[in-house]
């Protein structure tokens, strides 16, 4: 979810640090194993919502990528807190190589996002001489995420 290293750091943080999502809440286990019942109901809730996900419109993502921005700073100290119980690092640390990371690629993302989402002009094969080619950027489906790949699924529909 966050830009750390492994799923067990995400695992590992409080779960007050998901409050605003009621899934994310449910879905955090207080162990560094997730049973595969756990995953398999993640999956069909995600499954359940993948079109409705794949349609979001520019400022839906932004929205999403909003929040994601919102959180990471509101429970900052809490991020902080579970790497440090980790990997031992400074607070100043994971400001500069967690923290600053994910929100300064959120806002790359964001400013961005609207360009990445028009369709783009790509050639034309010569033998569709006299058409015209567009290339149509869309999600593919669900997937699971285990490092800041969140944001690209968030860019893309995910």
């Amino acid at each position: 979810m966050l830009r750390l290293n492994s799923i067990l750091y995400v695992k590992r943080l409080p779960p007050s640090v998901f409050a605003s999502s009621s899934v994310a809440r449910r879905s955090l286990s207080t162990t560094n194993e997730t049973s595969l019942e756990e995953i398999q109901r993640l999956y069909q809730l995600q499954r359940a919502h993948e079109f409705e996900v794949a349609r979001s419109t520019v400022q839906e993502r932004r929205d999403k990528l909003q929040l994601l921005h919102d959180v990471v700073l509101q429970k900052r100290q809490d991020i902080r807190d579970a790497i440090k119980m980790d990997k031992g690092n400074h607070d100043s640390e994971t400001d500069l190589t967690e923290i600053y990371a994910v929100t300064h690629e959120i806002k790359h993302v964001k400013s961005h996002l609207g360009k990445w989402m028009k369709p783009q002009r790509v050639s034309t094969p010569l033998a569709l001489l006299g058409t015209s080619s567009w290339m149509h950027r869309e999600p593919k489906g669900v997937c699971m995420i285990m490092s800041v790949s969140l944001l690209c699924a968030l860019q893309w529909g995910g």
